[in-house]
């Protein structure tokens, strides 16, 4: 266990447990980020005789071991090693309200934190500062785009640091415009992409007549994923992309799971935006294990590469832990025009970045038909924009990857048709032709079911 440094007080509001004069008051902001295996010490301006618990997204309570001082008004908290990254929030046991809400920091690279850096500032200048306060530089990666993606993507090592002291540090430096660790997400392991392709129809979302040779044409889908190698569905239509990830390729094995997504968008047979081009960014490995800064080095580059308003990007990947500077750059994408979609997979409570809940990303979940009736996969702690098939009841391979892939399909189609519309209104367009008479009232499937017409409607 390492102890946690306090954090100042200026990154959090002091927070209330009950009305004032009615509980305990936390004198000392604690961090808003904890490493695993982390303690926190807690100081309160009344004693507190109580353990503490966190509570996640699924209402599940987690007791945490705590130790109190001799006087009570001070305690620490060990968070557990084995515990699922996330977003939770803390309270005493027994109370009927939160103190504060805390995001526990998942699957990483040990020891690994990553900033955005104002590109006005020295390299030279900035690793001394890090050297000074206890971390080293290792990558200065500048991004060379506008907006947050012409910022520098920096990596550091934190030299042992407890997380959350050092993050603070991190983002305390001048020039710093937000730091976070580095997460390592994953594509969709649901879908077992590395045993067989999915077998997946199309018919559920469109018929025929709604799926023309000509559809997304002139629409450009950024495919945020594995390899996508030469593929007969795609063609010529499958451009020269980049690879920001060393990754050793199996060709000729079984299709990549970048490649499957890749050909629900717009394959020839299997896609919905038939005529869309695919421009592949390699930000995951051939395992599926996707760097957080690789993510953010592939959308910036998209965004450099790309006519925003004639993009789609498809993030068939994510994990249980947030990343401050995957958020900052889909922002900054759907604020230029890009439309952002996002599988929202079915085996943890919360999945980011479609957590995010970003104005204008559409966020995707899985259905399947079992016994003749769909239902959504897995978790259903959020509600996502809207569903689509993932799974049908000839095949257990499947999931959340490949349904975001048709709905950036559809995107593609939407946004050729209505090459004016925001992000925020292709969204609404979709939600809005979704169905939703196949689910029972209380599943999560956010709109409902994905549905593209013959012709469709712009706003």
């Amino acid at each position: 266990m390492k102890l946690v440094w306090k954090s100042s007080p200026a990154l959090w509001t002091a927070l209330l447990w009950g009305s004032a004069g009615a509980g305990p008051l936390l004198s000392t902001p604690p961090p808003d980020r904890v490493g695993r295996g982390e303690i926190v010490e807690l100081q309160f301006t009344k004693p507190v005789q109580s353990d503490l618990e966190l509570v996640d997204a699924m209402g599940g309570r987690i007791r945490l071991t705590t130790r109190h001082s001799t006087d009570t008004r001070k305690l620490w908290i060990d968070i557990p090693a084995t515990l699922p990254g996330g977003r939770y929030t803390m309270g005493l046991i027994g109370a009927d309200k939160s103190l504060a809400p805390v995001t526990v920091l998942g699957d990483a690279l040990p020891g690994r934190l990553l900033a955005l850096v104002s590109a006005s500032s020295s390299w030279e200048a900035y690793a001394r500062t890090l050297q000074h306060r206890g971390m080293s530089l290792l990558h200065w990666q500048p991004l060379q785009g506008q907006g947050v993606c012409s910022a520098v993507l920096v990596e550091v090592e934190n030299n042992d640091m407890p997380t959350s002291q050092a993050l603070h540090q991190l983002e305390s430096i001048p020039g710093t415009l937000v730091g976070d660790i580095e997460i390592l997400w994953t594509v969709d392991q649901v879908s077992l992409w590395d045993k067989q392709p999915p077998a997946l129809t199309l018919a559920t979302v469109a018929s025929d007549t709604t799926l023309q040779p000509d559809a997304g044409t002139g629409i450009t889908v950024a495919v945020l994923d594995t390899a996508i190698p030469p593929s007969m569905e795609l063609g010529s239509r499958l451009l020269l992309g980049q690879r920001f990830i060393s990754s050793i390729d199996q060709p000729g094995v079984l299709p990549t799971h970048g490649q499957l997504v890749a050909e629900r968008i717009a394959g020839q047979v299997s896609g919905v935006a038939r005529a869309a081009q695919i421009f592949p960014l390699e930000v995951c490995d051939s395992e599926g294990y996707c760097p957080a800064s690789k993510v953010v080095q592939g959308v910036c580059y998209a965004l450099n590469q790309l006519n925003p308003m004639q993009t789609v990007l498809n993030l068939s990947l994510g994990g249980e832990t947030p990343n401050r500077l995957v958020r900052s750059v889909l922002q900054y994408a759907l604020a230029r025009g890009a439309a952002v979609v996002s599988s929202s997979r079915g085996d943890a409570p919360d999945h980011f970045p479609a957590a995010e809940s970003l104005s204008g990303q559409v966020t995707v979940g899985a259905v399947r038909i079992t016994q003749g009736r769909w239902q959504r996969i897995g978790y259903e702690a959020t509600s996502p924009s809207l569903v689509a098939p993932g799974h049908t009841d000839r095949s257990e391979v499947g999931g959340s990857s490949f349904s975001a892939a048709l709905v950036s399909g559809a995107l593609a189609v939407l946004r050729a048709e209505c090459p004016a519309n925001t992000p925020v209104q292709l969204k609404r367009m979709l939600q809005t032709l979704a169905q939703r008479t196949m689910f029972r009232e209380s599943e999560a499937v956010g709109a409902g079911m994905l549905t593209m017409p013959s012709t469709p409607a712009c706003e």
